[in-house]
């Protein structure tokens, strides 16, 4: 069985990609100058650890046996 992620396709029209665009460029820039600007390599490490945890648990890498990550 694959794992599958839920998604959405939308289609924006060029005024609400500029938009879109204006207002979510902020959240990036917050988010470096408040977090990724403060943490050492190291921490940003370990905090890409523990983010990462929880999709390697439910999604498994696929092994050499299974490259395509199905399970029986």
């Amino acid at each position: 069985m694959r794992h599958r992620q839920p998604g959405a396709e939308v289609s924006l029209t060029d005024d609400g990609a500029r938009l879109f665009r204006r207002a979510t460029a902020p959240h990036p820039r917050a988010v470096r100058a408040h977090l990724v600007d403060v943490l050492t390599p190291e921490q940003l490490e370990a905090l890409a650890d523990i983010l990462y945890a929880p999709r390697s648990h439910r999604q498994p890498a696929p092994s050499a046996t299974d490259p395509e990550g199905e399970r029986s």
